[in-house]
């Protein structure tokens, strides 16, 4: 099985609890934890924007990616949220095996 760790920033901890919640629920994530005090700075509609977010990381099967994406953006606000995920390549196999009997 394929690990990855999935990013999505949010506007603020209501939002985050939301969907941590919803995709903890779901069987859909093993875990989650939320960064505080992270400042974005990015491109929009045609001019440079900054504003103040959190940051979810989660952690989950790389088949569950698909649903996670379905499930955050219809109960995210953001009209692009970010939602992006990276390969684990190496991982403590006491911790996959967590993983696995967490989200499968």
């Amino acid at each position: 099985m394929k690990c990855i760790d999935v990013f999505v920033t949010v506007p603020n901890r209501k939002v985050a609890n939301v969907i941590i919640k919803h995709l903890l629920n779901e069987k859909i994530i093993a875990c989650a934890g939320i960064v505080s005090n992270f400042e974005s700075f990015y491109w929009w509609k045609g001019k440079v924007e900054n504003s103040k977010e959190l940051l979810i990381i989660m952690k989950t099967a790389k088949n569950k990616f698909t649903r996670l994406q379905n499930e955050v953006i219809k109960l995210h606000p953001y009209e692009v949220p970010q939602i992006t995920s990276l390969d684990i390549s190496d991982v403590n196999p006491d911790y996959l095996d967590w993983l696995k009997d967490t989200v499968l």
